[in-house]
């Protein structure tokens, strides 16, 4: 999945997991700039996060690269409990993401 142009964090009240006109959104994130990808777990179209701070659902695993090239592209995991943690990209994952999709 791709989140290279942009995302909103709302707050979902009726966890319907879909933003309806009484929701706040909280943030907006605009598209990124010109060759910088951000590229998430397939089938991931959205993260949840619960009051505590956690990740509902599985680990989601998000790469993000640029037009420095393949051997810069990082991975950034983010755990269940919340946690973040950040490793280079492996090469087939990294190359895989400076490609346009579309």
């Amino acid at each position: 999945i791709d989140w290279s142009g942009g995302w909103i964090l709302f707050e979902d009240r009726d966890r319907d997991r879909e933003r309806n006109e009484s929701e706040r959104i909280v943030a907006t994130f605009p598209p990124l700039a010109a060759k910088v990808h951000l590229r998430g777990t397939v089938g991931r179209k959205r993260l949840v996060f619960q009051p505590s701070g956690g990740n509902a659902g599985s680990n989601v695993t998000m790469t993000l690269c640029d037009g420095r090239g393949a051997e810069r592209a990082r991975q950034l995991v983010l755990g269940n409990t919340g946690t973040l943690r950040e490793t280079p990209a492996p090469p087939a994952v990294a190359v895989a993401c400076l490609v346009p999709e579309g």
